[in-house]
């Protein structure tokens, strides 16, 4: 994947205010799914509800994932 398109993903999470859950949910995505072996099914809940704002090495890892 070019790098440019991971920025362009990074970006809309970000202006979004990380909405990976509408994203997540139009990939068809359980949380389980999406969080892998990454992170935990509970700090992606807390990231798409905003209680948490994820690194930018979470955010990677997820627009890879949201792809």
């Amino acid at each position: 994947m070019p790098i440019v398109y991971k920025i362009d993903i990074i970006a809309e999470l970000k202006a979004r205010g990380y909405n990976t859950n509408r994203l997540r949910k139009e990939k068809l995505l359980t949380q389980s799914a999406l969080c892998g072996d990454f992170i935990t099914r509970n700090m992606l809940s807390r990231i798409e509800t905003g209680d948490i704002n994820p690194s930018l090495e979470t955010l990677r890892f997820l627009a890879d994932k949201l792809q």
